[in-house]
């Protein structure tokens, strides 16, 4: 197991060398994808955990989806005790090599997310 602990941007030097990269609810799903396939090998996953809305957010990530060869292989949608409300799991596989040009700058991914 290898765990880093630092932004995704920051490690471009391991590109499709990962079997499992997961990340919290720290942006929207199309600006997770973008940082985090990359890192991704072919037929490894991408897990990108979120909150109740997250049917608001792949719909929003079609394109994102597409355009870095990834799908989505399962949805584990589960309630924490304590009034914490809904959470989920989206798992993503990918699918195909994701293209060098990806990810791109932050400040372009923030500003014109995929």
């Amino acid at each position: 197991v290898t765990i880093i602990n630092d932004r995704a941007e920051n490690i471009k030097e391991q590109r499709n060398y990962f079997d499992i990269v997961c990340a919290r609810a720290v942006a929207s799903m199309p600006v997770l994808l973008e940082l985090c396939v990359p890192l991704v090998k072919v037929n490894g996953f991408f897990l990108s955990l979120k909150g109740s809305s997250f049917h608001e957010e792949m719909m929003k990530s079609n394109n994102a989806i597409k355009v870095l060869d990834v799908k989505v292989n399962k949805v584990f949608e589960y309630e924490l005790l304590n009034n914490y409300g809904k959470h989920s799991i989206i798992v993503f596989e990918k699918t195909k090599q994701t293209n060098i040009k990806y990810p791109r700058k932050y400040s372009i991914i923030k500003n014109k997310p995929l």
